[in-house]
């Protein structure tokens, strides 16, 4: 049933994919700079930031389920919201570009505050040996719910170029959403040994203990850095999809065979970071990701006719969705029961600041990079490098980073995870 819940949600969030549909339709909006840089990133953010302030909450329930089913609910609303003010305001004003950045960060921020919680039911009812390929076949299912999206954004944006079909896209989006919670509200939650309740803290005692539970596990530390340092491939990503239109010369239908390829590159990259994860555990892909996330870099600069960006798109599918399955299967090994929750709302609260860095810097070198290079190194430097290959090469540097650090950190299969404490 998780398999089932987690590929319509995913399948669902196709149809508005963040990192090929969102970007085109925020550049369509007239979104300033800074808005473009984060907008691929702001449903993970929203996701990251609350885990921290409300993972002593979650630790204390002996049940999550119930608190899942009343946070899904206006986890899922804002697509509706989103689609029906771009079908009401063809794109005037700026009201259509709120409503779709704030349908990404406030459907984050909602479904943030219980993801630990998420995480614990994933616990109580998979057995560790499954895991990575129960989120390898949920993500399998949310690729062929892809690419028939892939098609249908095809034809859909090829006989409604403008917001208008957009607006359709999250109306579809939030239909998929809505289906999804009618399974997940099928699950059954499995009874679970109560924690002790000496561990149990505030809010303020969960946060002081923050830096000690950081600076104490070696383990837990070397992921973070591996975390944070992976979130540069984002300074890339937000202009991918409208670089790959522009160079092309391809009109917005081409957007559904960009979303295709994804896709299929997605189905792959779970199928072969599932197996890995139950034979020999996830660190083998969270390396190989990163190293195919750093391939893609390099290409992409380079990168001229339409067949090379369709095989950009299904790459950019198999490592970010493969590294996705590695890294939720091993994030749930290398800690313990006790404070699990908090260790996972660590880890994932990594993602904020990372990611906003990695706007941050995208959003500089696109506004300052060119002239900058002009003049202080040469006209003719910068035409050679423009902003978009400085970039490039940037998320290449950071992945690469990433996939040195996490080959630093033990994997945990065949040992019992070490406490965050000790």
């Amino acid at each position: 049933m998780h398999c089932l819940v987690g590929g319509l949600y995913l399948g669902g969030l196709t149809f508005v994919l963040a990192t090929t549909i969102l970007p085109k339709l925020v550049e369509m909006l007239d979104a300033p700079i800074w808005i473009k840089s984060l907008a691929p990133t702001l449903l993970i953010i929203g996701f990251s930031i609350p885990g921290p302030f409300t993972a002593h909450f979650i630790e204390r329930l002996v049940r999550v389920k119930p608190l899942l089913l009343l946070t899904g609910i206006f986890q899922r609303l804002p697509y509706l919201v989103a689609g029906i003010m771009l079908l009401c305001s063809a794109g005037r004003g700026m009201l259509a570009l709120y409503a779709v950045i704030l349908a990404q960060l406030i459907s984050g921020l909602i479904g943030g505050s219980t993801l630990t919680g998420w995480q614990e039911l994933i616990v109580k009812t998979v057995p560790a040996e499954r895991r990575a390929s129960m989120f390898a076949i949920r993500n399998i299912i949310s690729g062929v719910i892809g690419i028939l999206a892939g098609w249908f954004i095809a034809f859909l944006l090829g006989a409604f170029p403008g917001v208008y079909g957009f607006g359709i896209l999250h109306l579809v989006c939030f239909g998929l959403l809505v289906l999804s919670y009618i399974f997940f509200a099928m699950i059954r939650e499995t009874h679970q040994p109560a924690r002790d309740t000496a561990q149990h803290t505030s809010l303020s005692g969960n946060l002081r203990g923050i830096p000690g539970i950081i600076m104490a596990n070696k383990q837990i530390r070397n992921y973070i850095a591996a975390v944070f340092t992976a979130c540069g491939f984002y300074m890339i990503v937000p202009f991918l999809s409208p670089h790959a239109l522009a160079v092309t010369g391809r009109e917005n239908s081409y957007l559904g065979v960009l979303v295709l390829s994804q896709m299929i590159g997605a189905i792959l990259g779970n199928i072969v970071s599932g197996l890995a994860g139950d034979k020999v555990g996830a660190k083998p892909a969270l390396i190989g990701s990163r190293i195919l996330m750093a391939a893609m870099c390099i290409w992409v600069v380079f990168a001229r006719d339409t067949w090379e960006f369709t095989a950009i798109f299904f790459l950019l599918g198999a490592s970010t969705y493969g590294l996705r399955v590695a890294h939720m299967a091993f994030s749930t090994e290398i800690v313990p029961f006790q404070k699990r929750s908090t260790c996972l709302a660590i880890i994932m609260f990594t993602s904020a600041p990372g990611l906003i860095a990695a706007g941050t810097i995208s959003a500089t070198l696109l506004k300052y990079w060119d002239s900058f290079a002009a003049t202080v190194i040469g006209a003719d430097f910068s035409k050679q490098v423009n902003s978009f290959t400085a970039m490039a090469l940037a998320s290449c540097a950071s992945i690469l980073l990433s996939a040195v650090i996490v080959s630093r950190v033990k994997d945990p299969r065949g040992r019992k995870a070490v406490d965050c404490r000790s």
